[in-house]
């Protein structure tokens, strides 16, 4: 056997092993799922192994394969699609996509248990390939009952059976349900916003244009008959059944990703039928339509509709994105106490390494507040408070700790308000002319901030990149340097790190001097 002996796969579709495939994928699809008595793993199987037997020599036959090189790239052409709809969902929905576009919808699922069944591709090459090699030319009769084999084959490999109509037809518990008015069969596929995404349900609902795909779980497809109902709340129940707000990305074989927002108290939950004929429809329903051709979303209730990624909104000049890199940082444990510096060397990231009698500590710190260098005596302390958490940092005249003169103290702070600083109070607010933006690759959702810094003189406004010097009503002055000033609406913990509750994340340096 060599890869260039001739083949003949159509020769393996009148062999009775493939003829007895074909026949059980043919009972099973049609007859065994979805009886009262057929045990709905056996079925499964069976159908998966009967397909991957039945599929090989078919697919190599509709192509006229000539070779052992080109029999073999059908069977694992055949393999690599069927371990991908197992392996991924995405794929399990393109799959249906397709399928419902050629007139055969199938309602599919991944399930990496089925991967078990790919040895049977294995036995079709083991029993069909012989029957291939050195087959003769089929022609007469013979040529017509092999092409009667091979157009049932791929009926019934295309045609499989369709998702049981009982589910989507019985009633449905549900806040809001999608009905197909289009005609016609659709498939649907719905994902819900994450339950894990801390989510600012008021930027849901009044700004649904900055959600993107990473905000949305895993897809669930459906194939809808006309006039049929589908739950947008999912089978096995709410993912965040305290989120005050609902969102779901949802797409069909004919209608581009759309965002679909509504609050949980506009549209209570409520027993909905699984048909509707007419126009009969209640409060929560999403009427899907198709008008000369083009797909029309029509809401009855208090929903919002959002093509997905339909724009950031405008922002000013001054109203930048900050990464993680703008942050301030120190390294733990901080090594309080008194101690002379040995060592200050700033490195490109704008961090200090600091060495301290002998250890050697990490500060993220603006480098124009700081004062400090090799020989200075310093002590070095640390905070934690409702607001933030800061270290600060005093110039001594020597180790017998009394302050220098001029004296000098810097503190370093993060946390979601204005820190302690003597003579000093701050409000966080939204920036002036700054919306919500999106950024990262996790669409992180952030607005930017300042401060009212209330001081001696009365209040100045603080803004990132703009240092101010502010008097403290005792005779001395503070630079204050906002190295971040964020606002989030959504915290993903599979991305973002830190605090994950959605408060302020404020950066300040300050600097006091006499």
């Amino acid at each position: 056997m060599t890869a260039n002996a001739e083949v003949r796969p159509a020769a393996a579709l009148l062999h009775p092993a493939w003829l007895g495939a074909l026949v059980l994928l043919a009972l099973n699809d049609h007859i065994l799922k979805g009886g009262l008595h057929a045990p709905s793993l056996l079925v499964g199987k069976l159908s998966d192994i009967t397909g991957l037997l039945v599929a090989p020599a078919l697919f190599a036959a509709l192509l006229r394969v000539r070779s052992l090189r080109g029999l073999f790239a059908a069977h694992l052409a055949v393999g690599l699609v069927f371990a991908a709809i197992q392996l991924s969902p995405a794929a399990a929905a393109a799959w249906s996509a397709l399928m419902a576009g050629l007139g055969a919808p199938w309602k599919i699922t991944s399930d990496p248990g089925d991967l078990l069944t790919l040895p049977s591709l294995l036995v079709s090459w083991r029993l069909f390939v012989p029957v291939m090699l050195g087959a003769p030319p089929i022609i007469g009769l013979r040529r017509l009952a092999t092409a009667t084999a091979g157009c049932i084959g791929l009926l019934f490999c295309v045609a499989t059976s369709p998702p049981p109509e009982t589910i989507p037809y019985n009633p449905l518990n549900t806040d809001v349900y999608i009905h197909n008015d289009t005609g016609e069969r659709l498939v649907l596929i719905i994902r819900q916003l994450r339950a894990d995404l801390e989510t600012d349900c008021e930027v849901v609902t009044t700004a649904p244009e900055l959600l993107r795909e990473p905000h949305f779980g895993e897809p669930a497809t459906w194939s809808l008959g006309n006039q049929v109902n589908a739950a947008a709340l999912p089978l096995a129940g709410d993912p965040a059944p305290t989120r005050p707000c609902r969102a779901i990305l949802l797409t069909s074989d004919t209608m581009a990703p759309t965002v679909v927002t509504w609050a949980r108290d506009d549209l209570p939950l409520t027993i909905q039928p699984g048909v509707v004929h007419g126009e009969d429809h209640a409060e929560g329903a999403l009427l899907i339509s198709d008008e000369d051709g083009d797909t029309e979303l029509t809401p009855i209730g208090a929903m919002s509709i959002t093509p997905l990624g339909a724009g950031d909104s405008d922002q000013a000049a001054n109203c930048p994105a900050q990464s993680e890199l703008d942050r301030l940082f120190w390294s733990a444990p901080v090594p309080t106490g008194i101690a002379q510096l040995t060592e200050v060397d700033l490195g490109a990231d704008g961090c200090y390494a600091l060495g301290l009698d002998g250890a050697r500590w990490y500060l993220c710190a603006p480098a124009p507040l700081f004062p400090f260098q090799v020989g200075d005596w310093v002590s070095l302390k640390a905070t934690s408070g409702t607001s933030s958490d800061t270290v600060q940092l005093d110039l001594l005249d020597g180790p017998g700790g009394e302050p220098a003169t001029p004296a000098r103290r810097l503190i370093v702070s993060r946390g979601d308000g204005f820190p302690f600083i003597p003579g000093l109070s701050g409000e966080p607010s939204a920036q002036a002319g700054c919306t919500y933006q999106v950024s990262g690759a996790c669409a992180a959702v952030t607005r930017p901030i300042e401060l009212l810094v209330n001081h001696g003189d009365g209040a100045t406004n603080l803004t990132v990149g703009a240092p101010v010097t502010v008097p403290d009503g005792l005779g001395g002055v503070w630079t204050l340097d906002l190295a971040y000033a964020q606002r989030p609406a959504f915290f993903d913990p599979a991305c973002d790190e830190g605090d994950n509750r959605l408060t302020d994340h404020i950066d300040l340096a300050a600097l006091y001097s006499p």
